[in-house]
């Protein structure tokens, strides 16, 4: 539940799937595609923003590997 309060940029996205879909419901009903949006709407609300402490370039430290001039900079392509 912290993790919808934390979050709340995915979760508004979510939040506008869901009454897209709940207004769809009332007028004409569903698809199978709107079957996927809502699955869409609950990964939507169970992820964590872009922004957040599992993301790789959260850090000034991380930031500075993506720097050519920095030692740290990997060498090798993939």
């Amino acid at each position: 539940m912290s993790n919808i309060l934390k979050s709340w940029k995915t979760t508004t996205i979510a939040v506008v799937i869901i009454a897209g879909l709940a207004y769809k419901a009332f007028t004409t009903g569903f698809t199978v595609q709107d079957s996927l949006w809502g699955l869409f709407a609950i990964g939507f609300i169970l992820s964590k923003d872009a922004d957040k402490t599992h993301s790789k370039l959260n850090t000034k430290a991380d930031a500075d590997i993506t720097d050519p001039d920095n030692p740290k900079y990997p060498k090798t392509r993939f």
